[in-house]
Formats: C-alpha cells, sequence, structure tokens
C-alpha cells in the first residue's frame, strides 16, 4: 500500500516526520504520534500498481470552542438576566481548530438536563424581528440573540461544533428573572432596619427618667449614674 499527505508520498517525509508517522508491515495501519497541527488533512491510501483503488482517510482535530464571552467556563454556567433585557452570546471555533467545522446551536428545556437524551431544538436563524435567533457571520463565527427577555426564555442554549470527525460543545443555563426581583432583598433588609431603629426610638421615649427630688435609693442610684455621664 502507498500513502500519502495531502499529495505527499510518506517516504518523502522529513527525517523527523518518519519518525512520528509509520505504517505497520504486518496490516499497513499508519500510527501517528505526538500529533501536530501539519497531520490536519486529508490521508490516501492506494494500491502501488493501481492509483484508482484508493480509501481516503480525514484527520481533524477537535473543534476546540472558545468560551462564551465573560463566562470563563465552558460547560454549564448559569447566566442571570431581567425580563426586557436584549441578550446576545457569541460561539467562535478556536484558530487552528477550524478544518471542516460547524458551528450550531440549540436549546432544551430544564427539565431535560439530567436526562441522557435530551430533547434538543435547534436554534433558527432570523431577522431582527425574531424573538430568538441565530446571527451567523460565517460557518464558525455566530451569535445567539434574544430580543427582550422573557420568563419563558428560561432555557438551556448550546453551542455545538462538529467537524465530520468530532465535536465539541459549550452548554450555558439562561435564567431570567423578574424586573422586581432584585429589590425584594433590598426592600426586606430596609424593613427590618426601619423596625429596629423605630424600636429603639419608641424605648429611649418610654423610658423612665429620674425624678429630681426623689430620695428613694432606686432613684438616687439613677441620679448618680446621669450625674457621671454629665
Amino acid at each position: 500500500m502507498d500513502r500519502y499527505r495531502r499529495g505527499v508520498p510518506i517516504n518523502a517525509l522529513s527525517d523527523v516526520d518518519k519518525h512520528r508517522i509509520t505504517i505497520s508491515p504486518t496490516d499497513w495501519s499508519l500510527h501517528i504520534s505526538n500529533t501536530t497541527f501539519t497531520d490536519i488533512g486529508n490521508w490516501r491510501c492506494e494500491l502501488p500498481d493501481n492509483s484508482q483503488v484508493f480509501t481516503i482517510f480525514k484527520v481533524r482535530p477537535e473543534p476546540q470552542l472558545h468560551p462564551f464571552d465573560k463566562h470563563q467556563s465552558p460547560n454549564y454556567q448559569t447566566i442571570t438576566r431581567v425580563v426586557g433585557d436584549w441578550f446576545k452570546l457569541k460561539c467562535l471555533v478556536k484558530y487552528g481548530y477550524s478544518r471542516d467545522a460547524t458551528v450550531h446551536w440549540y436549546m432544551y428545556n430544564e427539565s431535560e438536563h439530567d436526562k441522557p437524551n435530551k430533547t434538543m431544538v435547534p436554534v433558527p436563524t432570523g431577522d431582527n424581528s425574531t424573538h430568538v435567533r441565530i446571527e451567523k457571520y460565517n460557518d464558525t463565527l455566530s451569535y445567539l440573540a434574544i430580543n427582550e427577555l422573557d420568563l419563558s426564555d428560561r432555557q438551556y442554549y448550546v453551542c455545538i461544533a462538529r467537524n465530520g470527525v468530532a465535536e465539541t460543545n459549550n452548554t450555558v443555563l439562561l435564567k431570567v428573572i423578574d424586573k422586581w426581583a432584585a429589590f425584594w432583598p433590598f426592600t426586606g433588609i430596609l424593613v427590618i432596619t426601619l423596625t429596629i431603629l423605630g424600636m429603639l426610638f419608641i424605648y429611649e421615649k418610654c423610658r423612665t427618667k429620674p425624678v429630681v427630688g426623689d430620695t428613694s435609693a432606686d432613684n438616687y442610684q439613677a441620679l448618680l449614674a446621669s450625674e457621671e455621664n454629665l
């Protein structure tokens, strides 16, 4: 069997590559160690006496994705936004991993998250009037865009990169909260603070004051305490 890398016979490779790339003498299988980006491509295996009998093998890297913007861990992150916000999230394949890669967006309900076979719905490509849509720039770059979030937009959103050999994904849970939800903790703290201040004010107004001329032992001690504070 003759083998070629991008049209170059393996026998013509550099000495360094010949140590990494070998052919088994028993079954003619191809072995590549310490793979590099130069190994990416189509490998051809053909009969020595008949070049029309051949097989093409694709060597591709796993299509790595950049982490979602401002969310450095790629998988199962949570993003919280408020009802009415506009939302946009970028999905981009890393440089050097884009050979034959394409990105695709899906979404699924939160109740599906722990299921091994999730029911994922493709996010449609649309224009600015589409509530939930994909804005595609090229095969390896697209954006998830949502106009004026509402509570029903709470979903898992998945960007999958595929190249015909392998695939990877970035997944995020988008939480949408009511615009007043952020004020409730502050309101509770404010009410508690005002209640405590009111109780202290009432206590100060109502506590017993020492009476001048009262010679009782208790009042005498109170007068002494008052004088010490002067």
